[in-house]
């Protein structure tokens, strides 16, 4: 995927919208990556999965794993119990 940041700005359009955090709950794994340490556009995908991921409601659809790819891909403990 050439541009990951402008698809997680697109999605987070619509941050209370279950669609949003199953794409960037599919988006955080390119974070991790060994190729993507030092690509300027991976803290944006990791500052919209924060912002929706706090915007959401505990219990939505997604929410959980939202946080646990957060969790795992971005060093954010914290999301990982959000739920």
């Amino acid at each position: 995927m050439s541009f990951p940041d402008r698809v997680a700005d697109r999605a987070a359009r619509t941050p209370h919208s279950p669609d949003t955090r199953e794409i960037l709950t599919k988006l955080l794994p390119l974070v991790s990556r060994r190729e993507n340490r030092d690509n300027h556009r991976m803290p944006v995908i990791v500052q919209h999965a924060q912002t929706v991921l706090h915007a959401s409601e505990p219990g939505s659809q997604g929410r959980p794993a939202l946080g646990q790819a957060l969790a795992l891909h971005a060093d954010d403990v914290e999301a990982a119990t959000a739920d």
